[in-house]
């Protein structure tokens, strides 16, 4: 069964890739393969960010408020389960865009 956040190298097939999770932000990233070392890129489009971006704000209000609270109220277990909250939020949609999006870089080399 496949990870949901893996995915398989286009040129030689060698299963479990998976593109760096500080570039699974950006609209486009790229890593090499393990196996062969190809360099595999995945780009969005303009339309999943876009609505990633709308649904990581609505989220961000509530989890913000309770941030705040928790920082001013020193309630530190809210506080970390918010920032916990929002990253799981903002990066786990991401992540699972670009690795169904992998495909094999056509660059001039």
């Amino acid at each position: 069964m496949r990870l949901p956040f893996t995915f398989s190298c286009p040129a030689c097939r060698a299963a479990g890739q998976r593109f760096p999770i500080y570039q699974a932000i950006e609209r486009k990233t790229c890593t090499r393969c393990s196996s062969c070392g190809s360099e595999v890129v995945s780009e969005l489009g303009y339309v999943a960010p876009a609505i990633w971006h709308v649904l990581s704000l609505m989220a961000l209000a509530p989890l913000g408020l309770i941030f705040v609270a928790s920082i001013l109220t020193a309630q530190w277990f809210w506080g970390i389960a918010a920032l916990i909250a929002q990253g799981v939020l903002t990066w786990m949609p991401v992540m699972y865009l670009h690795s169904r999006n992998a495909t094999l870089c056509e660059c001039a080399q």
